[in-house]
């Protein structure tokens, strides 16, 4: 059996490696995905593109991070919102996603919290838990984006798919409703899981140890949730700022392709398909879902080919990869040494969770 101590890469530059043939490997693949699709069309593709719509793309998706580097900061206490630099969080942001693609779960968001504690001496259960919480309001608000789109501003679609459309939207306003309540009300189904994880069926020790983990971020959750309604609402406008514009960039890279598109249509696609981010860090390669994913709604939503909705999601993929993998870089060759502090603190914490393989079975109990 492999031991699962190695799934930690042991130096920043085995990361940043990875990363690098991980966008290497993507880039040929989305050229011999235009070669496909197009083939001898190319020439005219790139022909009809705008240059100047095409640069306004570029430079909204790269507003993404930036907005999420804000609302993150937004959930700090007020001294340590003081301290942090909302520059140096957004490349930690960056390493992040460079280390999501080369190590198997939520290493990027426990890292990038416990070099912020070291850097700004911020507490590194907020710090982490800050980070969390803005990525379920992320979700949140981007659930509430969708059901608005289709609800309120809609756009047409072929007969056949208006009923799965619904579907989606109502699946997405109960999952928004879910997770707002457990962000903004954690004290509750903190008192529940203490509940439930006394049931009988429920007492095995790998199961425990999913409920001691669940407990633990209902906690920081809890912590977090005392910083008070300004800070959720400022955190909350950041969260829809960064959809807007990234999504705003989907739409002028479909228009700088010679497409016309409702933009209603890229929100609701963008939007929608965001849920997939909900399993993108526990797994790498994962980002493949989310863009078959927002691929077809696209094409579905937006009336285009196919292949023109493929072509959009290479896009920004690629442009989010390129930013991540040149950010990280900087990341890495800037402040080395607390990136390699934090990949020793996650490694050791891995090593702890995993070193005595007789705890790690499922044992029943004897009554």
């Amino acid at each position: 059996m492999t031991n699962m101590r190695s799934a930690v890469p042991n130096t920043p530059s085995t990361i940043l490696r990875k990363a690098i043939w991980s966008l290497f490997a993507f880039s040929v693949a989305i050229t011999l995905g235009i070669w496909f699709f197009w083939g001898d069309s190319v020439d005219e593709l790139f022909a009809r593109m705008e240059p100047t719509k095409f640069g306004w793309a570029l430079l909204l998706l790269s507003m993404g991070l930036p907005t999420v580097a804000m609302r993150w900061k937004s959930l700090l206490a007020k001294e340590e919102r003081e301290r942090a630099n909302p520059f140096f969080m957004t490349a930690l942001l960056m390493i992040g996603h460079l280390l999501n693609t080369a190590i198997p779960g939520p290493a990027g968001e426990a890292i990038s919290g416990w070099i912020l504690h070291k850097k700004y001496d911020v507490d590194f259960g907020n710090s982490l838990s800050a980070l969390l919480v803005s990525r379920i309001l992320g979700l949140v608000s981007a659930f509430l984006i969708a059901c608005t789109m289709f609800a309120f501003a809609p756009f047409i679609v072929d007969p056949e798919y208006v009923d799965k459309l619904v579907y989606v939207s109502i699946l997405l306003g109960v999952l928004g409703l879910a997770a707002s309540s457990i962000t903004l009300f954690p004290a509750y189904p903190k008192r529940l899981l203490n509940q439930i994880r006394t049931f009988g069926g429920f007492q095995y020790t790998s199961i425990q140890r999913l409920f001691d983990f669940a407990d633990r971020l209902l906690d920081s959750f809890i912590e977090t949730a005392k910083r008070g309604l300004p800070a959720y609402l400022q955190a909350f406008f950041w969260c829809i700022a960064g959809h807007s514009m990234v999504a705003l960039g989907i739409f002028y890279t479909v228009e700088a392709l010679g497409y016309s598109v409702s933009w209603t249509a890229i929100f609701f696609t963008y939007s929608s398909s965001i849920i997939f981010s909900l399993v993108m860090f526990m797994f790498p390669g994962s980002t493949v879902g989310f863009d078959i994913l927002f691929s077809g709604i696209l094409h579905v939503t937006g009336n285009l080919p196919l292949e023109v909705a493929v072509l959009v999601a290479s896009v920004v993929r690629f442009h989010q990869s390129l930013i991540a993998v040149i950010g990280g870089a900087l990341m890495l060759f800037s402040s080395k040494q607390l990136v390699e502090e934090a990949m020793t603190f996650a490694k050791t914490q891995w090593q702890s969770s995993s070193s005595n393989p007789q705890d790690s079975k499922d044992t029943a109990p004897e009554n």
